[in-house]
């Protein structure tokens, strides 16, 4: 399961064991953690916001993936799996192991497999 992170946790070094790199992806990622306050995050006063900011769930299939390593929005199996009840008909998601925000920048030949696999259905 993802770790929801506050913004306030330092990252750990990078996978060459650089420490310069986690201080730049601390600060990149300190505006996204500054806007989301994960203990809110799917309780009923969120989905009221939500509800009144966007109006209604889409009606476009789409193409949900989320990374089991994202620092800015952690996001459990059971979430990711809801997303497409609020999206048009054929919609998928998916939880990808081992990646984090930018897996298309991670993984882009897999991602975009994924990608060209969904606009192709």
């Amino acid at each position: 399961m993802p770790t929801l992170r506050t913004g306030r946790e330092p990252l750990p070094p990078d996978s060459n064991g650089d420490s310069n790199s986690s201080s730049q992806r601390q600060a990149a990622l300190g505006y996204y953690w500054g806007q989301f306050d994960p203990n809110r995050f799917g309780s009923e006063e969120w989905a009221a916001e939500q509800a009144a900011a966007w109006g209604r769930d889409i009606t476009q299939p789409a193409l949900y993936l989320h990374g089991t390593q994202d620092g800015c929005h952690g996001m459990t199996q059971e979430q990711v799996d809801r997303v497409p009840q609020h999206c048009g008909p054929g919609s998928q998601s998916e939880l990808i192991e081992g990646v984090g925000h930018f897996m298309m920048v991670q993984r882009p030949t897999d991602i975009n497999k994924k990608i060209l696999e969904f606009l192709a259905a």
